[in-house]
């Protein structure tokens, strides 16, 4: 018999190749009130597994779409990038009013964003 107990924090994943033992530790589990179980989320992903069919899908979409709201981005459009040839940036200089870009946390978006193209297979 075999069983497996991935922890991070508070939240984990059970895995052995006996049911039975993994419907006994979950009940363990629960009546010490450590246990909610969700089998189809975890960190924050959604897992679809069907056995049945060979299929294991990972979808990241709760994560993203709370880093989105987080930054206020949840009306954003998409555009190309890089910017069209010849667009100029400005840098503001202090008589300028202030404005949203002086106030929104833009390393921290980005780095999420950024985070986020590197874990997923495509951002669509």
């Amino acid at each position: 018999m075999l069983l497996l107990v991935g922890v991070y924090v508070d939240d984990f994943r059970i895995i052995s190749d006996s049911q039975d033992e993994v419907d006994k530790l979950k009940a363990y589990l629960a009546h010490h009130g450590a246990v909610e179980v969700d089998s189809s989320k975890w960190l924050g992903l959604t897992i679809n597994h069907d056995v049945l069919a060979g299929t294991l899908s990972i979808s990241n979409e709760i994560n993203i779409m709370e880093a989105l709201n987080h930054f206020g981005l949840t009306d954003c459009k998409p555009t190309n990038t890089p910017a069209a040839l010849g667009t100029k940036l400005y840098k503001t200089v202090p008589t300028d009013d202030v404005s949203e870009s002086d106030t929104f946390p833009y390393q921290s978006a980005v780095g999420i964003l950024s985070w986020f193209s590197r874990t997923a297979q495509c951002l669509t």
